[in-house]
């Protein structure tokens, strides 16, 4: 999906794809299930994919709100720090959520 955005045969062959009704399946199924983070490596920004846990569905939108506005940005690793922090509460909340 990613090389579609940037490749005008690849590009084609998705959108074909969506029309197809098993394709289109496909091609949802994973755009709802992989997500995608940027990550600046030597200088180089990459994206990296990767399965969404499907527990992931149970986190609510305040708690997914309050980690965005409350997460410090000061560096990346204060970034990354903050959200490990919150983590055992936000998978509380999902596994509560599920029951």
């Amino acid at each position: 999906i990613t090389v579609a955005k940037h490749d005008t045969s690849a590009r084609l062959v998705l959108n074909h794809g969506r029309k197809d009704p098993s394709s289109g399946k496909a091609i949802k199924f994973f755009e709802d299930h992989i997500a995608t983070i940027e990550v600046l490596m030597e200088g180089t920004l990459q994206k990296i994919h990767f399965p969404v846990n499907p527990m992931c569905k149970y986190l609510t939108k305040d708690s997914r709100e309050r980690v965005l506005k409350g997460v410090n940005r000061d560096s990346p690793s204060q970034k990354v720090l903050d959200f490990i922090q919150e983590s055992p509460f936000l998978i509380d909340e999902m596994e509560y959520m599920a029951q």
